[in-house]
């Protein structure tokens, strides 16, 4: 019998994410060239040098003393980072633009991977589940044909809760798509809503966010792909325990053993609209200019690794909806072996 596979699920997707690290810090901007220093957050151009001026603004006192002198240090500060971020050093810009452009194009290639690598892996699964379907049907056809199902069976297995998987992964999707429209576009008025607070989330707390609305109840908060499998895992099975099932239950059995079909195609229709979301994706290399501004430059390089991400953790997702729809039919079969006794 073909088995649900988790931690290939959970491999896969720390090796992607690992590569796309790499790729980010491979690529990654000088302290001094950075675009944009997030709210509350630290990089090395906060201690460069300041200026004559700054100077002295550090070292000055006023009637109140020196709580004046810590917000003369940090507009002190800001100031010198300011002065780092203007377009003066045009080898320093250049130098930006391919390092971006090389960010850019490797991101590119890493989520085509991912689109591939996840067209195989969706062939490859319908394909040993086509031929286990057909060993079955034949079998359980025969016997039904044969044999008189007994009147109830006791089976020691796990339930399943269907809403608790699909709304979740319904939502995923949809949130997931919406982001990877937006993070196509660099111009325009710019996110809003829901789709605004995913993507310009603080750095490494983007899953997070989008994990949040579907995770309420987790023991611990959500913050990456593999704990969201667990999580889905977790709350769509109800506990294992013995349960007993009445022969009055088996047309909602047979359903749920039999409905691999409409697994596979819902798979492959998530499939389908994440490889037409590449399509627009791939532009961010066309709008990635020299003469760009500092700022764009960076929006552009970020919105690639963001969609390089995002693209990771919808193939995860796919994954697990897949391995637990597949997992909760082969369950259901051996209710039904139980049934007629094969």
């Amino acid at each position: 019998m073909i088995k649900a596979d988790y931690n290939s699920i959970i491999y896969d997707y720390l090796a992607i994410e690992s590569d796309i690290a790499s790729i980010d810090a491979k690529y990654s901007f000088s302290p001094a060239m950075e675009a944009d220093v997030p709210t509350g957050g630290t990089t090395a151009a906060a201690t460069t040098v300041p200026t004559q001026g700054a100077r002295a603004q550090l070292t000055g006192t006023n009637d109140n003393g020196q709580k004046a002198a810590e917000i003369n240090a940090k507009n002190a500060v800001k100031s010198a980072v300011k002065d780092n971020l203007t377009d003066k050093n045009p080898a320093e810009k250049l130098s930006k633009f391919q390092k971006a452009l090389s960010a850019v194009k490797e991101f590119l290639k890493k989520i085509a991977d991912i689109l591939d690598n996840v067209k195989r892996w969706i062939q490859n699964r319908i394909r040993s589940l086509v031929n286990n379907d057909r060993s079955f049907n034949n079998q359980y056809q025969q016997r039904k044909r044969l044999v008189k199902p007994l009147d109830e069976v006791t089976v020691v297995n796990y339930a399943y809760t269907n809403n608790n998987l699909e709304r979740p992964i319904k939502g995923l999707m949809q949130d997931i798509e919406s982001c990877l429209r937006t993070l196509s576009m660099t111009t325009g008025g710019g996110p809003t809503g829901r789709v605004s607070d995913i993507i310009n989330a603080p750095q490494g707390e983007m899953l997070k966010v989008l994990f949040k609305p579907y995770t309420q109840g987790a023991e611990t908060e959500v913050s990456s792909a593999p704990n969201m499998t667990k999580y889905l895992v977790a709350n769509y099975r109800t506990d294992k325990r013995e349960r007993t099932y009445r022969q009055t239950d088996i047309p909602a059995i047979e359903r749920n053993a039999m409905n691999t079909s409409e697994i596979s195609n819902r798979c492959n229709s998530y499939i389908n609209t994440c490889t037409q979301l590449y399509g627009s994706i791939r532009n961010l290399e066309k709008e990635l200019r020299p003469d760009a501004d500092e700022k764009q430059i960076s929006t552009i390089r970020e919105n690639a690794r963001k969609a390089a991400v995002l693209y990771n953790t919808y193939n995860s997702i796919i994954h697990s909806y897949f391995e637990l729809r597949l997992e909760a039919s082969m369950n259901y079969r051996i209710i039904l072996k139980k049934f007629y006794q094969m």
